[in-house]
């Protein structure tokens, strides 16, 4: 399934107020297509991989392993979304909340996606969510046809394996 945006604009600009702390490069957006409340998911969210553990999870080669290990700081704010790898580039971009699944579509601008260019405004997963005080649990991640496999493998071992530690923004 693909999602043409949704009524969510392209993320830009700079957080509002209410913000985490940590939302330095998170964009805002417009929600108003949104079918559910983004916002129940705000906060700044870790998970961390060895390099070990990140390729058993995947089993893809060691170049792509390599780039994805580490930590990776996910920041979500009001149906926008900022994903860090430890030294790396943000990927930015946005996310529809409908009942327990999450859309995340890639921003359209280049400069702040730097995770490639196929992607480009095009929703690049979709995964049923589960949040607790402490954790975001993702999971069964939907097979996006534009997505091609590796991405598919490594979004789904990334962030599917193990809950994403929640480190700001629990109530």
């Amino acid at each position: 399934m693909m999602v043409a945006l949704l009524g969510v604009t392209a993320c830009s600009g700079g957080a509002e107020t209410d913000a985490p702390t940590s939302t330095v490069g998170v964009p805002a957006c417009d929600t108003t297509g949104t079918v559910d409340d983004p916002n129940v998911l705000n906060g700044v969210y870790q998970v961390d991989w060895t390099y070990e553990d990140l390729a058993e999870a995947t089993g893809l080669p060691r170049e792509i392993v390599e780039e994805n290990d580490g930590l990776i700081t996910v920041t979500l704010f009001d149906g926008c979304f900022s994903t860090v790898w430890e030294e790396g580039t943000p990927c930015q971009g946005s996310y529809i909340v409908t009942s327990n699944r999450i859309s995340w579509v890639a921003t359209n601008r280049i400069a702040d996606w730097g995770c490639g260019t196929e992607l480009l405004g095009l929703e690049f997963s979709n995964t049923a969510w589960e949040l607790t005080e402490d954790h975001l649990a993702l999971s069964d991640f939907e097979q996006i046809a534009h997505v091609d496999d590796i991405t598919y493998i490594l979004n789904r071992a990334v962030f599917g394996t193990k809950p994403l530690l929640r480190v700001e923004g629990a109530e």
